[in-house]
């Protein structure tokens, strides 16, 4: 589970003193609490779709600041390169981009089928959001949009 995987690594990187890598993992553990604790969940054992929904959005978050940043100018070149490197670390830790766009395709194709949909792109959209948390909505947009278009 990636979650032990956190917590092994962790105490690896205490071991050998890697300070910005531990750093990382302490707040993807400390977001991971926060969301456990906001939806009222068990601490005892946390899945690995927790884990994936967290970094996933620690790394949105860390783009969208990379993209502020980048506005910046000169001053603020060593954050986007901080964050660059997080994000990267991050991704160590989440899927492949090409299995998470078969799985939400599965999920698309399902939806339609209930739904009996062909050309209300927003609905299907909706109805996939609202039933699937931790789907990234331009991506399902994306291949909603060409599936109902062809």
């Amino acid at each position: 589970m990636l979650y032990e995987k956190l917590n092994t690594q962790l105490k690896e990187y205490m071991k050998t003193n890697n300070t910005v890598a531990k750093d990382i993992i302490r707040n993807i553990k400390s977001r991971i609490t926060e969301h456990l604790v906001a939806n009222r969940l068990p601490h005892d054992e946390v899945s690995d779709e927790i884990v994936v929904q967290v970094i996933t959005a620690y790394k949105k978050s860390l783009e969208k600041a990379v993209v502020q940043l980048q506005k910046g100018g000169e001053k603020s070149d060593h954050l986007v390169c901080e964050y660059s490197n997080e994000i990267k670390f991050c991704e160590k830790y989440l899927p492949d981009a090409s299995e998470t766009e078969a799985k939400t395709l599965e999920i698309i194709e399902a939806a339609i089928a209930e739904l009996g949909e062909t050309n209300k792109i927003g609905r299907v959209i909706g109805h996939i959001i609202k039933n699937n948390e931790g789907l990234d909505g331009k991506l399902v947009k994306k291949l909603v949009s060409r599936k109902l278009r062809g």
